[in-house]
């Protein structure tokens, strides 16, 4: 009896030992034939989860960026071999973020069977930046680049919007100085009309990403006319001091480049009215230029400066010899030895002028208008000369017998 036993237990131990080395067989033949190995993936773009939810707390995150991590997995080989790494997916969450600030968020990565160990990640954590949300109304501007083709100028242009909403962190936008769009104006020649994309700019003219604009689109109008030389007319209004006149009005510059529409025909500008009342000196104006419907400075130029010179006023005496006569009615005559008289004719007026003056150019005359026959008392006058002003003429009057025929 003992002795069936011991066989029986024989049996067993036997039994025993061939099933651990069919296992250990069994390993070492799986082992080798399908191995376990690591497998990194690389450049897996992480979505970001929830910007809605931080979005709705008044927050924004910073970075337009695309983010992207890689991974190490470990697994079988025939495991590895029929993963469908297309389905592995990395995100980060943002609705867990309540102020603006720096945050570590980790990495949630899913579409790894069972089978398969996720070993690492890296980076292990993405760092992102939120700000306050915040919205502001902003002008749109338009800039020009390049050169209109020769004799034509860029007269007015209009914008469509001429505001838009700009949308973005707190610190973004105090860097935004300029809203709108660039525009190349090289190739047009007639009036046109181009749909722009609106951009965001720094102060130096870079583009600042993370700035929401609404619209994003405007429609710029361009008036394009032909150049031509004008004039400069000065305008003035007053008179100078008591005892002083304008000597002369010089303006510089005394002509400019405008663009006109083609059916405009301009020779000159004029300056806004340049006050002279109580000048008793020499000055120096900035006038501004007052540009009509339709024109526009070509080279920029929408001031000038005019030099006043004043002087002086002196009187000056100057002997006639002779008196002219008109408007002596018909069918009446007068001795013409009764013209000839001496007066004394004074002037007033800058010294420059009165210098060119000779008694020969001076013309005293009586005007018989309405004067019939007879003795008559009649006041003398002088024909007026630009720029000088009579004082007095001496005798004031002159005796006079007029007859009939």
């Amino acid at each position: 009896m003992k002795k069936q036993n011991k066989t029986s237990n024989r049996a067993n131990v036997k039994i025993v030992i061939s099933l651990i080395i069919a296992i250990v067989l069994w390993i070492y033949v799986i082992g080798d034939q399908d191995p376990r190995l690591n497998q990194r993936y690389n450049n897996i773009p992480v979505e970001i989860k929830n910007e809605d939810v931080l979005n709705s707390k008044g927050l924004i995150l910073m970075s337009e960026a695309e983010f992207s991590v890689d991974i190490t997995v470990n697994g079988r080989t025939s495991a590895l071999y029929n993963l469908p790494w297309r389905n592995i997916k990395a995100s980060i969450d943002l609705s867990g973020i309540e102020d603006k600030g720096s945050y570590e968020l980790s990495i949630d990565i899913v579409g790894i069977p069972e089978e398969i160990d996720l070993i690492e990640i890296s980076p292990g954590q993405i760092e992102v930046e939120v700000d306050r949300l915040s919205s502001q109304n902003r002008q749109v501007s338009v800039e020009f680049t390049g050169d209109l083709p020769n004799g034509m100028s860029l007269l007015d242009y209009s914008v469509s919007p001429q505001s838009v909403v700009i949308e973005g962190g707190e610190d973004i936008l105090k860097s935004v100085r300029m809203v709108g769009a660039v525009v190349d104006i090289s190739q047009e020649s007639n009036e046109s009309t181009k749909d722009v994309e609106l951009k965001a700019f720094d102060a130096d003219g870079n583009e600042i990403s993370g700035v929401s604009i609404r619209p994003n689109q405007a429609e710029v109008m361009l008036k394009i006319g032909k150049n031509s030389n004008a004039k400069i007319v000065v305008q003035t209004t007053g008179e100078p001091a008591e005892g002083f006149s304008i000597k002369e009005i010089s303006v510089e510059p005394n002509q400019i480049e405008i663009g006109a529409d083609s059916d405009v025909e301009i020779t000159e500008i004029k300056t806004e009215p340049i006050m002279l009342e109580g000048l008793d000196a020499d000055a120096q104006i900035k006038a501004d230029l007052i540009f009509p419907d339709g024109v526009e400075s070509s080279d920029g130029v929408t001031s000038v400066i005019v030099t006043i010179t004043v002087e002086k006023i002196i009187e000056k005496d100057f002997e006639v010899e002779v008196i002219d006569v008109v408007n002596l009615e018909e069918g009446l005559i007068l001795d013409k030895n009764q013209l000839n008289k001496k007066v004394t004719v004074t002037l007033a007026g800058v010294q420059e002028m009165l210098d060119d003056i000779s008694p020969g150019n001076l013309k005293v005359y009586a005007d018989l208008t309405g004067i019939s026959s007879g003795p008559a008392t009649v006041a003398l006058k002088i024909e007026p000369i630009r720029g000088i002003s009579l004082v007095e003429i001496q005798p004031g009057s002159v005796e006079l017998l007029i007859k009939e025929e």
